[in-house]
């Protein structure tokens, strides 16, 4: 797919949070291959913090979407 259909938004806690069944199922599906083979247990604990994390000052989060549909993308990062 073209890098041009993709957007980034940057969103605060309390819009993340209505996002948090989006971001559940991505996180279950990136995490669903090998080397992790995590299942709904490591989907369930990702929720479960994410409802701290959303919550505590400065929060933000960066989504990706081609459309509406949320996308994973590959990051590094540089020490």
């Amino acid at each position: 797919m073209p890098a041009g259909h993709i957007t980034f938004h940057i969103i605060g806690g309390e819009d993340a949070a209505a996002h948090l069944t989006e971001l559940r199922a991505l996180y279950r599906e990136v995490y669903a291959e090998p080397p992790y083979e995590w299942g709904d247990d490591h989907a369930g604990l990702f929720a479960d913090r994410f409802e701290v994390q959303h919550r505590q000052d400065g929060f933000a989060l960066v989504e990706a979407r081609d459309g509406h549909e949320l996308k994973p993308l590959p990051h590094s990062r540089a020490d």
